[in-house]
């Protein structure tokens, strides 16, 4: 009897096979990310995770119009941004608490507004803290001048003269309170020289107002103290 080996045939490890770099599968996605997609890549109810996202479209990224939450922290699913389809705005929410909202004219409505670390910046020649009913009412920074102005109805009110400082252009002031005077004693007050004649400051070793002259300090009673 002949007997013979019949040799299957073909290669049994992946690794041996040729062309293993040929892109001949167009339907994957690449690992090395060079293929884009071409068509809505639905992901379902799992989450896609990455150290940065970036959009380079013009249309930004698109929020679902359903009050879901957008930009939200891990474990804080009630925290985030929220786009509210009752009044059409973007709401900043902190644990289901709207601390901010952005209407279809951009403007932000806060309840409250902390700034930490840094100021609020006011660009030159344009409005901080206006009137919501009155768009020229409010805190004007002229880049013309360098003054700080309250405007109403596009109305020089009062102004502070920030470049030279000079605070002598704020005219009269009305208060309907109380009036807090920054409270000194006489080791930590500044000069009265330094302050200028009309400074006025609540001095605790004394307890009553000092008022300068430009020179000394005073009492109510024109008293140097």
């Amino acid at each position: 009897m002949l007997l013979r080996t019949i040799n299957p045939g073909g290669v049994t490890d992946h690794g041996l096979l040729t062309g293993l770099a040929d892109d001949d599968h167009a339907q994957y996605v690449l690992a090395n990310g060079s293929r884009a997609l071409s068509a809505d890549w639905n992901a379902g109810s799992f989450k896609i995770t990455a150290a940065n996202f970036e959009v380079t479209d013009s249309k930004g990224l698109i929020v679902p119009a359903t009050d879901t939450y957008a930009f939200t922290p891990s474990g804080e699913p009630t925290t985030g941004l929220q786009f509210n389809t009752t009044n059409t705005k973007f709401n900043f929410v902190r644990n289901g608490t709207v601390l901010a909202s952005i209407n279809a004219s951009t403007v932000l409505d806060y309840s409250f507004l902390a700034l930490k670390k840094q100021a609020l910046r006011i660009q030159d020649d344009s409005y901080a803290f206006v009137l919501a009913s009155a768009v020229t009412t409010g805190l004007y920074f002229n880049n013309v001048n360098g003054n700080i102005e309250l405007h109403y109805a596009g109305n020089v009110k009062h102004s502070f003269g920030m470049a030279s400082g000079d605070y002598t252009a704020m005219r009269d002031v009305i208060v309907n309170r109380a009036v807090r005077l920054k409270t000194y004693t006489d080791a930590t007050r500044p000069s009265a020289s330094t302050v200028g004649a009309g400074a006025m400051i609540f001095n605790s070793d004394d307890n009553f107002p000092n008022v300068s002259d430009g020179t000394n300090w005073r009492d109510m009673n024109g008293n140097v103290t």
